[in-house]
């Protein structure tokens, strides 16, 4: 069997189907637009990560803020970081003796000497989470 360009034959399916990477779009197959892509099995287009959908189309969530795809964006959280560029995107969790006080923390904080903390720490051990961007000293 012939198939139109942009399509192949499936053999479990018994007819032409869009090449993986293609959608139809009710009149072809077609490439996603800009930022987005098909999930794997998938029959629409979605945002990729670190984008979010905006008035029918997938618009880069600002620094430090990340997007799974969705309609919103959203802060990493405390413990993480915000990776947003041209080749990455993402909450990182920071590693065992950083932290990270901020919701929206550009980078993870090395613990003062002598002080240690566990991956995803808000603040490092003798020290306790007050607010945003904040760790004040225990007290003793």
């Amino acid at each position: 069997t012939t198939c139109p360009t942009n399509y192949y034959y499936s053999l479990s399916q018994l007819k032409c189907v869009c090449l993986p990477g293609l959608y139809y779009n009710g009149a072809d197959c077609v490439s996603c637009p800009n930022n987005q892509y098909i999930m794997s099995g998938g029959s629409s287009c979605v945002c990729k990560p670190g984008y979010y959908m905006s008035n029918g189309y997938c618009q880069q969530c600002p620094g430090m803020y990340y997007s799974n795809g969705g309609s919103t964006c959203a802060d990493c959280g405390y413990g993480y970081t915000s990776i947003n560029s041209a080749s990455q995107l993402g909450c990182t969790i920071c590693p065992a003796g950083t932290y990270q006080p901020s919701l929206r923390g550009a980078q993870c904080l090395s613990c003062p000497a002598g002080r240690a903390s566990l991956a995803g720490a808000f603040c490092c051990d003798g020290y306790y989470h007050v607010g945003d961007g904040v760790c004040a000293p225990c007290p003793e």
